[in-house]
């Protein structure tokens, strides 16, 4: 599997990927109006191209033999103020293809985020996680993120219940 980064010539596919992606993970716990609100909004190609000509965010595309199966978003954000006091990167996105689930995407791609904070001299990497979600609160566990603060995340017309997880760095 390779990882690369993203550029402007990717945002068609990014946003594909993530619609996709975020549709198959939520759209069972979710209903129609406020999933078509979330990814009419977060997933147009439009939206994706302002969020890879920020500075501030990077984006990088897992590919295994020429076939794309994940990406992740990390951004030079502004943290919670329980990490307020520590230099901090975000994990804002990490998607992965369901066929991929279990085969490492997650796992390299969380890697290349925990290099680049090392690279950038970073404490922590911090991300929100749904409560509802429990495979991915057991995945980001199983790599050393603990549970920093609750948080609420709009999604549409509905108030979820966030975890703030963050993972420290010696």
């Amino acid at each position: 599997m390779e990882i690369r980064k993203a550029n402007s010539n990717d945002a068609k596919l990014l946003a594909e990927l993530g619609s996709k992606t975020f549709y198959e993970t939520y759209h069972r716990q979710n209903t129609v109006d406020d999933m078509e609100q979330y990814l009419s909004s977060n997933f147009t190609v439009k939206h994706i191209e302002d969020e890879l000509n920020l500075s501030s965010n990077d984006f990088y595309i897992a590919e295994r033999h020429n076939e794309v199966v994940g990406y992740i978003k990390i951004s030079e954000s502004i943290p919670p103020k329980q990490l307020s006091h520590l230099a901090c990167l975000e994990i804002s996105r990490i998607y992965a293809v369901q066929n991929a689930h279990g085969k490492g995407v997650g796992t390299m791609l969380l890697q290349k985020a925990f290099d680049i904070a090392m690279l950038r001299s970073k404490d922590v990497v911090w991300l929100g996680v749904w409560q509802k979600n429990d495979n991915a609160f057991r995945f980001y566990k199983k790599h050393g993120f603990v549970i920093v603060a609750a948080t609420q995340f709009v999604f549409g017309t509905d108030v979820q219940d966030d975890w703030v997880m963050a993972k420290y760095f010696d």
